[in-house]
């Protein structure tokens, strides 16, 4: 009875933590690694990224969903220095 009772409440520690949103700092760490390995999110290898990160594709299309669009610029622009960089490119080269 007890291995239920630890499952049942492992699973739902699981499900809360798949449903909640994401930071921005989180979002922009996904982005920036999908980026920097040259991966698309719609992509398999994307699920492995995902699973390293600890999110879904559907936090993120959350994310972006509820977006400020004052904000979304900011995040857009803080992943494309992100990946430049790791790519070897800086601002103003």
């Amino acid at each position: 009875m007890s291995k239920k009772i630890a499952l049942t409440i492992i699973c739902l520690a699981f499900a809360a933590a798949c449903s909640r949103g994401i930071s921005s700092e989180k979002y922009i760490e996904v982005m920036t690694e999908l980026g920097c390995k040259g991966i698309n999110e719609s992509q398999p290898a994307a699920a492995e990224v995902f699973k390293e990160k600890k999110v879904t594709l559907e936090q993120l299309k959350d994310y972006r969903k509820k977006g400020d669009a004052k904000d979304m610029m900011k995040v857009s622009m803080e992943i494309a220095n992100r990946v430049m960089a790791c790519h070897g490119m800086g601002a103003g080269q």
